[in-house]
């Protein structure tokens, strides 16, 4: 009964704006409105209390009528409440804010707030009502276009992606077995004259272009992985970083570039999809020290909360271990490369 009367007393505050709606029946339909309408004074406390806001925010107006209206806002949100009424007071109105409250069990949800002053029978302003309403849907479904939207960039970018790469792919291929085929010909039927060095030069020529044939399908199931299964199992990281490091080594026998590898570092991943990605990192560490004496390329894991490694300098993270399933401290796999500062020059004979 209490929350009907306020309901009236606001009906007559609200009548010079109502239209010439008779009072009683303004009270009714604030009462019955599926808003919440809420009348407070300057001071912030709640002075009527609609059934919408009833079950809005989950309090009876005995609960709330004469308490602040920041009960109804998150620690956060505390604030709001007096910005909106110094606006009110300026004579300004508040239209379809949107923000946070709070209802009785605890729980926060997404409204849209119109707040207006409320002015007694001399035109003096002496308080002010908001309409709050719940935009929870709204919000879903403006989410669930801005990912719908999302979505369709994605795919857009996937088949230019696809299309580059079967582009690029048929661009190479047909270079690239010409060069296998010579290099054949030169490993069965010159053998004699090229010699154990020249053998090896072919050899290595062969082995590449094979390297290379798998790199075009790796890119091509890369493109295509969005519409194609990644075949998961457990790769050994370090083993695949070891043979990477010893292809490198063999290609070019005089860097100066020590290894230090860190063995076993087990993740779950797609087996030739994980080995183009370590090929590409490990080869730019090797390619960015190329000009520096005894570098240093290191891989291994450390633990997530060890502050001091994100530190050090030219580390590269490069994806979390599968070992964070069994308890212990997170770890993530990294890869650095550095160098020992340059020899000093030594002096020129006088």
């Amino acid at each position: 009964m209490r929350g009907m009367v306020m309901a009236q007393i606001t009906a007559q505050s609200l009548r010079p704006a109502s239209g010439g709606i008779p009072a009683q029946l303004f009270a009714i339909l604030i009462s019955l409105s599926d808003d919440a309408i809420i009348v407070k004074s300057f001071d912030g406390v709640i002075a009527s209390w609609n059934q919408g806001a009833t079950r809005l925010y989950g309090y009876t107006p005995d609960e709330v009528i004469g308490q602040p209206m920041a009960m109804l806002c998150p620690p956060d949100r505390v604030h709001e409440i007096g910005d909106i009424l110094a606006k009110i007071k300026s004579g300004e109105r508040v239209s379809h804010y949107e923000t946070v409250r709070l209802r009785k069990d605890g729980t926060t949800f997404p409204v849209s707030v119109s707040v207006s002053p409320i002015n007694d029978e001399y035109g003096t302003t002496i308080g002010a009502a908001s309409i709050a309403r719940d935009i929870t849907e709204q919000n879903q479904a403006r989410t669930a276009a801005m990912l719908a939207t999302r979505n369709k960039d994605i795919e857009l970018a996937n088949r230019n992606l696809s299309t580059f790469a079967y582009s690029v792919s048929h661009d190479l291929r047909s270079p690239l077995r010409a060069l296998s085929g010579y290099s054949n010909v030169l490993l069965e039927d010159f053998a004699g004259p090229l010699g154990e060095e020249g053998l090896g030069y072919a050899e290595r020529i062969s082995a590449t272009c094979k390297k290379m044939s798998t790199l075009i399908e790796n890119l091509l199931r890369l493109s295509s992985t969005t519409s194609a299964a990644i075949h998961l199992h457990t790769v050994d990281l370090g083993a695949e970083v070891e043979d990477i490091a010893g292809q490198l080594q063999r290609e070019e026998p005089g860097r100066e570039v020590r290894f230090r590898i860190q063995r076993p570092v087990h993740a779950r991943a797609d087996p030739a999809l994980i080995r183009t990605v370590l090929e590409n990192l490990v080869g730019n560490a090797w390619k960015f020290t190329v000009n520096q004496h005894d570098a240093l390329i290191e891989f291994g894991t450390t633990s997530t909360g060890d502050t001091s490694s994100s530190r050090r300098p030219n580390r590269l993270v490069i994806g979390p271990s599968s070992r964070t399933r069994t308890g212990r401290p997170r770890e993530m796999v990294y890869l650095r490369r550095s160098r020992r500062p340059p020899m000093p020059a030594r002096p020129s004979p006088s």
